[in-house]
């Protein structure tokens, strides 16, 4: 899906590939379409809990270690995505959910223009949580 991020145009699929090969993410969903925007891109990201630093060999996480992971894959995320989309656009992303079946947690992850996004973007965030 094609959208209009600042003067650019950009496709999510295209920026889909970007993360996952400069990262150990994969994307579940592409949420674009669902957030109702045309100025913002939105996707459901997974990160297995092994590939956080610092929690390579965690498996059978009590709730106290899955609130430990998602602080810090919040952090981790966030740090990936600036190596990726440094000073160009303004992005959030908020880890909200652990698989236990697969020892994965799942972040949203919103991009969009610089000027609109230090205002909106928590609005979008909010947004997907809702999915």
């Amino acid at each position: 899906m094609f959208q209009r991020i600042g003067e650019e145009i950009i496709s999510s699929e295209e920026l889909i590939k970007k993360i996952e090969s400069s990262t150990v993410f994969h994307i579940k969903n592409d949420l674009t379409a669902s957030i109702g925007r045309e100025d913002a891109i939105a996707l459901r990201i997974a990160c297995p809990v092994s590939s956080i630093p610092g929690l390579a060999n965690t498996t059978n996480l009590s709730e106290e270690d899955i609130n430990y992971a998602m602080n810090e894959l919040d952090e981790y995320s966030h740090a990936q995505m600036k190596t990726i989309f440094f000073n160009c656009y303004s992005f959030m992303t908020f880890t909200y959910a652990y698989e236990e079946t697969i020892n994965e947690l799942l972040f949203v992850f919103a991009l969009m223009d610089r000027e609109r996004g230090e205002r909106k973007i928590k609005d979008v965030i909010n947004r997907l949580l809702k999915f």
